[in-house]
């Protein structure tokens, strides 16, 4: 008695439907959104890690809101934002010259904050690195 095994049909190789749209400004990983009070408590010096929503955040918190869809358009994120000058500013839509002294100021004293940081961080590792030495030197006596 032989039994015909049906061949089952291949799987339904239909294209994957495309997650939405990643826009300029994504990331990988999902950031909890912050209150204003939690993002001001953060160091300045963190600035190089901010995403596109942080710095809106960080627009807002100057009272600059109106500018925050178009560095978002942009995709302007930390790093980016540490590197715009008057000029970059103005094509960003910052037309009023006193809100672009507000953001060159601003900006200014980020870059030094993200300057400390890096020192800082520095130090601290070469700290590690002599103290590792150390150990070693103490482990062998």
């Amino acid at each position: 008695d032989s039994t015909l095994s049906e061949d089952s049909p291949p799987p339904s190789s239909s294209p994957r439907l495309p997650g939405p749209a990643a826009t300029k400004c994504s990331y990988p990983y999902h950031t909890l959104s912050q209150s204003s009070d939690e993002f001001l408590d953060e160091p300045p010096g963190a600035a190089m890690g901010w995403t596109c929503h942080q710095v809106g955040q960080w627009l807002e918190s100057l009272s600059l809101e109106q500018y925050v869809e178009e560095f978002s358009a942009h995709g302007i994120d930390g790093p980016r934002l540490l590197h715009l000058d008057g000029a970059k500013l103005k094509a960003l839509g910052v037309g009023s010259s006193q809100d672009r002294a507000v953001l060159k100021r601003k900006l200014k004293e980020l870059s030094l904050a993200v300057e400390k940081e890096r020192k800082a961080q520095e130090k601290a590792e070469k700290q590690r690195e002599k103290q590792k030495k150390r150990d070693q030197e103490q482990r062998r006596s």
